[in-house]
């Protein structure tokens, strides 16, 4: 819930931005349910903090790698490293982005699990995006936030619950 990224992302007197507060250990406990492992975490913005991280992952995997005593050892630890690295740089962001205030949840797929078949790509901004689709359960539904705007009945008018009455703000975080 970021001003900047409001502007980034709902800008425009057209419409309106809207972002959807989870409960991170529902969501995480459910998607686990369905087969997928995850890593989850604070964005690591700064610099020096990135270099300690990847010092004490190189010095373990360093350890280890000495005191291998087989090639095929060596070789099993250095995919490893590989692996540790890809996960972990989907924790280091630019500094100029220290005001999103990024927490991640990456989910990996298990070896064995059918998830690639189900992966989608869409496109933003000339960028390929891969993504899976998940229906997400209510209970993990924190809050919903509206972006700054002018008008608030187009937040009430397009949330209301058919079945029920309409949700005031305080159930919705804002």
């Amino acid at each position: 819930d970021n001003l900047t990224l409001w502007n980034n992302y709902a800008k425009g007197q057209k419409y309106t931005g809207y972002n959807i507060g989870f409960c991170k250990k529902e969501l995480i406990k459910d998607m686990e349910k369905i087969g997928f492992n995850s890593v989850y975490g604070n964005i690591i913005y700064e610099n020096k903090k990135q270099i300690t991280v990847l010092k004490l992952i190189f010095e373990k995997w360093n350890k280890l790698y000495e005191k291998a005593k087989t090639e095929k050892k060596r070789v099993d630890i250095a995919f490893e490293l590989i692996d540790i690295l890809n996960v972990i740089s989907l924790f280091f962001k630019n500094p100029h982005f220290k005001d999103e205030k990024e927490y991640r949840i990456i989910f990996i797929n298990n070896i064995g699990t059918n998830f690639a078949k189900q992966t989608k790509i869409c496109e933003k901004n000339g960028l390929f995006i891969p993504y899976i689709e998940y229906r997400f359960l209510k209970k993990v539904v924190d809050c919903i936030n509206i972006g700054p705007t002018l008008n608030e009945n187009i937040f009430y008018t397009s949330t209301l619950d058919r079945k029920s009455t309409r949700l005031n703000s305080s159930h919705l975080g804002i």
